[in-house]
């Protein structure tokens, strides 16, 4: 189904961004999850993916400034189309009446404060955080917010450290990890601990069970509907997704939260040995003693477990998970939602399809088609995974 590509909100409280970049040509096909274009506020930088397989058309020019929930380009199921109905019709209104920033939003509802009615009052500005706490101060009306289910203990950008505040400079990004109740959370953990630019400030984790409770020191707040709403108070700066056994699971939540403005960073053990030309793109998470070779590409939301050998040149997809002392050989391409299990081992210049399944102690020696289930390192039999469309 055709459809528009909205401009995000990267920043609480930032409502307009800059196009910095388009990463794929008027008219061309591209797939859902592929990278379009970039942005930017003063703030951050984010890439901004296709949601749906289909014919692009560009609607904006690089360095043209937008508002959050503008149609920057449209995705077609034909390249004949009608673009301009798709702006023209429903799915391309916004809604202009909303004078606020989602931060002003949010601090609003927690107060009892009809942010409608305060946007009246002032229709020619944009309501900011620091608004409703004035609006709080001057009406004797307000009541206190009610406490929520599950009490927040990550701390927002409001908090006060002796040391941090003294040198704004070098305070450390602030990581939210993202189904980390079990094994991957201890793991990610002690890594954070281990290193001086990052800190767990929270976990989310959909088993209910975890809630109120610490994995090393760090509490587990909530489940991953809490995000957002964490996002929008400024209590992370960035997240980190864990869970490795449904791929296309980790796909799903990364490329919502990212749609949602959410930004990501890369976790990786100080014992990771990285060498030169060699990049990563974001939500990546990197386990001890693992080797990337001279200019390895790593796209974005992949796990890598310990002593994982990426060679020269290879290039690995997204929201791949490959097992402990998986190794490809150099210029292996690896597609996106490709997983291995453990001492996987991947001969030079094999091509790997996207959405394969690889069982632990395979070796592959020719390439691999797209949606195909290794079996076991004996027979080497290639065979479509189950439930693929």
């Amino acid at each position: 189904m055709s459809g528009l590509i909205l401009t995000p909100t990267v920043t609480a409280n930032e409502d307009t961004l800059i196009l910095s970049q388009w990463y794929k040509d008027d008219g061309a096909f591209v797939r859902k999850g592929e990278v379009l274009c970039g942005v930017e506020t003063s703030k951050a930088t984010v890439d901004i993916e296709a949601d749906q397989d289909g014919y692009l058309s560009r609607l904006t020019d690089i360095g043209a400034t937008t508002k959050v929930g503008t149609a920057i380009a449209a995705i077609t199921d034909s390249v004949n189309d009608d673009v301009q109905a798709l702006i023209d019709g429903p799915a391309a209104e916004t809604d202009t009446k909303k004078k606020w920033t989602k931060k002003a939003a949010i601090v609003a509802k927690r107060l009892n404060i009809d942010i409608e009615k305060l946007s009246e009052r002032s229709p020619s500005t944009t309501i900011t955080e620091a608004d409703v706490l004035a609006a709080q101060d001057i009406s004797a009306e307000q009541t206190q917010p009610a406490a929520p289910t599950v009490q927040s203990t990550a701390p927002t950008q409001e908090t006060q450290d002796i040391f941090e505040s003294a040198y704004p400079n070098n305070q450390p990004e602030r990581v939210l990890l993202l189904g980390g109740g079990a094994g991957a959370g201890a793991m990610s953990v002690d890594v954070l601990a281990r290193t001086h630019k990052q800190r767990a400030v929270g976990i989310l984790d959909g088993n209910a069970a975890t809630h109120g409770k610490t994995v090393g020191g760090v509490s587990v707040i909530g489940t991953l509907d809490l995000v957002e709403e964490l996002w929008g108070e400024g209590a992370f700066d960035a997240a980190v997704i864990l869970f490795t056994q449904d791929v296309d699971e980790r796909a799903e939540v990364y490329n919502e939260l990212r749609r949602k403005g959410v930004r990501f960073t890369n976790i990786i053990d100080p014992t990771v040995d990285i060498r030169g030309g060699t990049t990563f793109g974001e939500g990546n998470l990197i386990m001890a003693n693992a080797f990337f070779s001279t200019a390895v590409t790593v796209g974005n939301n992949c796990f890598f477990a310990s002593h994982c050998v990426i060679e020269h040149h290879s290039k690995i997809g997204n929201h791949c998970a490959f097992g402990p002392r998986t190794t490809t050989s150099g210029a292996v391409v690896v597609g996106d939602r490709v997983k291995t299990g453990m001492s996987v081992s991947i001969e030079p210049y094999i091509t790997v399809g996207a959405n394969s399944l690889i069982a632990s102690g395979s070796m592959i020696t020719s390439d691999v088609p797209e949606n195909s289930l290794i079996k076991s390192k004996q027979t080497h039999n290639v065979q479509a995974k189950q439930g693929t469309k």
